[in-house]
């Protein structure tokens, strides 16, 4: 199992992680998608399992209301690899997370960073 930790330059506290457990697919609501988005212990790591989804992500948007605080573009990763977004980089707050899919399907996925 590979993994990609996602370094980024934000002044910011620590913080933990609320995951919904509700995911959007394609316009449409899907429930316990757990095996895709998981935190650490600590919750001060967000793990995104891209083997388990059957199309390519082509790029992880995070936004925090309506505005993006990161894009990156993941296209030429490997599909096989767990992606990690140190969530301790964040301040405080509800962000969106998004999986932008090589057929421009979405993933999103609301996570509270306290």
């Amino acid at each position: 199992m590979k993994f990609l930790i996602v370094t980024l330059f934000f002044a910011n506290n620590f913080n933990t992680l609320t995951n919904d457990n509700n995911y959007i697919y394609n316009n449409s609501e899907i429930n316990g998608v757990t095996d895709i988005f998981y935190s650490n212990p600590d919750n001060d790591l967000l793990f995104v399992d891209f083997a388990n989804i059957e199309e390519t992500v082509t790029e992880v948007i995070l936004s925090q209301n309506g505005n993006d605080v990161m894009i990156e573009d993941v296209v030429d990763l490997e599909q096989d690899i767990i992606y990690e977004l140190e969530l301790s980089l964040f301040s405080s707050g509800t962000y969106q997370i998004e999986l932008i899919l090589e057929n421009n399907n979405i993933i999103k996925n609301r996570i509270v960073i306290q």
